[in-house]
């Protein structure tokens, strides 16, 4: 719309009016009245922080002061767009997986039902996904909570990322979302400093934060961005050498984008690798506690009769 002429208040109220939902129509409205009282656009994002994160508020304060706000606009959108085309890719590489849990639960028992009658079956299901779901909570929960206690998450970021294919697949989308977020925010016309500050915040790995977060001081003292990254220590070395080459050139924005899509393939493929070899588990996993349980049960019945005779 802002494109296409359209006043920034116009726009939110055209918004409002005709793709508005329940939820939207607050957040148009109050946008709608801070650009109609004549303030800037990240004014009104920032008067309402949890619907806009700080990185979010700063490229469009950088946009405006730099009269590219439109460019800014659209780097915005293509980069949550890339970022919904990650999850996706993720997502999409676990559904397998997930699958197969759920058919070995389901078909791992399938004997029992036949011999020792449904009731059990179903109980044994149950009891199954009792175990399987309150395993993936408290996973779940242990990671948020080790999160928050700096030494703990340091350990268990070394822990996770020695896990096969899954630390490394979760290297390269960590490095994709901070080279992605730091290309938008430098070629948007924030500080280098400032724009470290901020996309250190996307890269999910407390430790590396925190790594960010203290070679900022260096990069105000004039160091190179690429040199301060390298001594944080969390850069593939192909990614360094390409980023280095284009800081020199004066074109690190576009190669941030190019360091980005190449981690971003490279994960995809560490991701399929580990779901094939973990969908593989899961497989041979089933088919031998289908085995297993077919054959105890048989012989479980035939200790049964054998008693039986013997005691007539």
């Amino acid at each position: 719309m802002v494109n296409a002429g359209f006043v920034l208040s116009q726009a939110f109220r055209t918004l409002r009016e005709k793709r508005g939902t329940r939820e939207l129509s607050g957040l148009y409205q109050t946008l709608e009245t801070s650009c109609a009282a004549g303030r800037p656009l990240a004014e009104g994002m920032a008067q309402i922080p949890w619907d806009f994160c700080a990185l979010e508020i700063h490229l469009v304060r950088a946009g405006e002061g730099s009269g590219r706000l439109e460019e800014t606009l659209k780097s915005l959108a293509d980069y949550y767009r890339r970022r919904q085309e990650l999850v996706r890719r993720i997502q999409s590489a676990l559904l397998y997986p997930i699958f197969l849990i759920h058919v070995a639960i389901f078909v791992c028992p399938l004997p029992m039902a036949f011999l020792d009658g449904w009731y059990e079956y179903i109980k044994t299901v149950c009891i199954e996904l009792i175990v399987v779901y309150g395993a993936f909570a408290v996973g779940w929960g242990f990671t948020l909570l080790v999160r928050k206690v700096p030494g703990i998450a340091s350990a268990w970021d070394q822990l996770r990322f020695l896990v096969p294919w899954y630390g490394a697949a979760t290297k390269r989308f960590a490095v994709t979302r901070f080279a992605t977020a730091l290309g938008h925010l430098l070629d948007s016309g924030v500080s280098a400093p400032k724009a470290l500050e901020l996309a250190a915040e996307t890269l999910g790995v407390p430790t590396w934060r925190r790594r960010v977060l203290d070679i900022i001081p260096r990069v105000q003292q004039g160091d190179r961005i690429v040199d301060s990254l390298d001594a944080a220590g969390f850069l593939p070395a192909n990614a360094s050498a390409i980023m280095l080459a284009g800081e020199e050139a004066g074109q690190l924005p576009e190669v941030l984008f190019d360091v980005a899509k190449m981690c971003e393939e490279e994960g995809s493929h560490y991701a399929r690798i580990g779901c094939k070899v973990l969908s593989l588990i899961f497989l041979v996993t089933a088919i031998g506690a289908a085995f297993y349980m077919l054959v105890v049960n048989l012989f479980l019945r035939l200790l049964s009769g054998a008693d039986q005779i013997g005691g007539d």
